[in-house]
């Protein structure tokens, strides 16, 4: 069996062309969105128990 070398190289190059289209337009956006979230929800709790320690002073 004979290999193809052009054809071999050309996977490798798109292979590595498909891991950074979607290191770029995948990876990178789905992890800045789930930080968004994180740091919204982290936010929300803080508020919450904020919100709890003053009612019980108040109350």
């Amino acid at each position: 069996m004979e290999i193809n070398w052009f054809t071999f190289f050309a996977q490798i190059l798109n292979f590595f062309v498909l891991i950074f289209v979607l290191q770029r337009f995948l990876y990178k956006p789905i992890t800045k969105a789930m930080a968004r979230r994180e740091k919204t929800i982290r936010d929300r709790l803080s508020s919450a128990s904020q919100q709890k320690r003053r009612s019980r002073t108040e109350g």
